[in-house]
This record gives C-alpha cells, sequence and structure tokens, in this order.
C-alpha cells in the first residue's frame, strides 16, 4: 500500500524532551505507530526523554497503533504526556490509559505548561519549568 508522501508528524528533541506534533487529521495506523518509535529510540536510544506527544485536531489513532504502542513501550520508562486542546482528544487520550494500562506514565493534560510541569516531576533535572510573563 503506498504511503503519503509526508509523515503524519513531526518529530524532534528540544531541551531534554522528545516532543511529537500529529498533524491535523493525521491517520496514525500500525505502520506509523512502528516508524515513530523506531525514531523516538533512534533520537534517544537510553530511553530516558520523556516524550510530549501534541495532538493536532481531528488526529485518530487504530487500536493496532496504540497496542503497539503499549507493547513496545513496556521496555521503557519513558514518561509520556498527551496534551490535547478539544475535549474529545482527550477523551481518546483518556481511553488509552484507562483501557490499555500502559506500563510508563502518561498523562493526558489540555495545554503545553500543563504538561511541561507534570513531565518536570519525572525528570526535574532535564528541564526547568518555563517562566510566565509575570515572572520577568
Amino acid at each position: 500500500m503506498p504511503r503519503a508522501a509526508h509523515a503524519p508528524y513531526e518529530l524532534w528533541r528540544e531541551d531534554g524532551l522528545l516532543r511529537v506534533e500529529l498533524t491535523a487529521q493525521a491517520r496514525i495506523g500500525r505502520w506509523e505507530m512502528c516508524e515513530l518509535i523506531r525514531l523516538a529510540e533512534a533520537m534517544d536510544p537510553q530511553g530516558s526523554m520523556p516524550l510530549l506527544v501534541m495532538l493536532g485536531p481531528q488526529v485518530r489513532v487504530s487500536p493496532d497503533a496504540r497496542t503497539l504502542l503499549v507493547r513496545c513501550s513496556k521496555r521503557r520508562g519513558r514518561a509520556v504526556a498527551f496534551i490535547a486542546a478539544e475535549l474529545a482528544d482527550r477523551l481518546q487520550g483518556e481511553f488509552f490509559l484507562r483501557f490499555h494500562k500502559p506500563a510508563f506514565p502518561f498523562r493526558v493534560c489540555a495545554e503545553v505548561h500543563e504538561a511541561l510541569a507534570w513531565i518536570a516531576r519525572w525528570k526535574p533535572q532535564l528541564m526547568p519549568l518555563p517562566r510566565s510573563p509575570s515572572d520577568c
């Protein structure tokens, strides 16, 4: 089956984190999840960097992809913060957490600041919390 010309996500390393942005209306199947896991492991072979997943609108992750993620992530203890601004997307994340019961720390957040604060509790030495404008 031919693949799209562009990936449905972007993955990069920043401030001691791996960041993944799932693009709007992306469909993440088993193949895409497998590639995403391989890329994350190549960028962080020790598996110590927390993962910040930013969900674009109307992203769908297949049941096979979720199962693969849980199975492959059992080897690693990487904390994952899942950011979804829309209620339907947050519910998808909460469903994943309750149904799949991942062995790794997983949190559904509505905002980046909330996710970074949670990640800082898992890896406080990696990154300071961003300062708010009132702290300047």
